[in-house]
């Protein structure tokens, strides 16, 4: 059984429309940050992955008069965690992903569901790194469609996974580090237990003298939604298009829309979705049924 090469599992965890932890996984390799968010952690957030903003001493900028920095608390371990700026974890995630390809000749980014590939573009978008991004990446993987094709039966969550294929292995679940490692682990055993194959997968050759040493071709992920932030750089882009003098006037119809923001660079690399969701001002004049 030979893996492809460059074979990066990562996971993502965000409060609001803010990242707050980037965690992936490359063989022996590791990479984990976590982000200090412009906001508060929100308590919603918090009652999941237990995470907190927190005053407490520390490196940073002092609030006025109290002494005390703004940082991101670990409630299950009762210590502050070392954090950082977007900008910084987001360039330095992307110079591990540069080695990791420099070794390997290619990267394919495996995440657990298609929610995070979005996420993570838009976030280098925010600071006009996506396409830098997009050439450093060779293929996106969506490991719960992967399973549905190769492993019919198996359960897809995350949770119930760990605990059928590594029962003895302990992960912190809804921490980004954790949750990479969950998926990588998994994976390698979900392969090391099936014994009978019928064909070599896009990230497998499971049998060289039946199937041949070629990988089958990767599979274009679809992604579920995308949601397009009110000043963001979708949205400019897409004004740019249907408004090129940027004046204010009611849209009669968004049936253009889609064909444009299709031309997006993130899809050339994946599908896009169903369901585009925007954030923006105005009000609705009428209803079409």
């Amino acid at each position: 059984m030979e893996y492809r090469t460059g074979l990066l599992f990562y996971d993502l965890e965000w409060t609001g429309k803010e990242m707050l932890q980037i965690g992936a996984v490359c063989m022996g390799e590791r990479f984990e940050r976590t982000i200090l968010t412009k906001l508060d952690i929100h308590p919603k957030v918090t009652a999941s992955i237990l995470l907190q903003t927190r005053l407490g001493p520390g490196p940073g900028h002092p609030l006025q008069g109290s002494g005390l920095t703004r940082q991101v608390y670990d409630c299950l371990r009762e210590i502050f965690l070392p954090s950082c700026q977007l900008l910084d974890a987001l360039q330095q995630f992307l110079a591990w992903i540069k080695a990791i390809k420099a070794i390997s000749g290619q990267v394919t980014l495996v995440s657990h569901g298609s929610v995070d590939i979005p996420v993570l573009y838009q976030s280098f978008a925010l600071h006009n790194m996506e396409a830098e991004f997009l050439e450093t990446c060779t293929h996106f993987v969506n490991f719960q469609n992967y399973l549905k094709e190769h492993f019919v039966g198996v359960p897809v969550g995350l949770p119930g996974l760990v605990k059928l294929f590594c029962p003895d292995v302990s992960y912190r679940l809804h921490c980004a580090g954790d949750d990479a490692r969950a998926t990588q682990d998994v994976f390698f055993k979900l392969h090391s237990k099936k014994t009978v194959w019928d064909l070599n997968t896009e990230l497998v050759v499971t049998d060289k003298i039946k199937f041949g040493p070629q990988f089958a071709q990767v599979k274009r992920v679809r992604l579920n939604f995308i949601t397009y932030e009110k000043g963001g750089k979708e949205m400019r882009f897409l004004s740019s298009k249907i408004n090129p003098l940027f004046t204010h006037k009611l849209v009669d119809n968004m049936g253009d829309w889609l064909s444009i923001l299709n031309t997006l660079p993130l899809f050339e690399k994946v599908d896009p979705p169903p369901c585009h969701m925007f954030e923006a001002c105005g009000w609705v004049t009428r209803h079409h049924r």
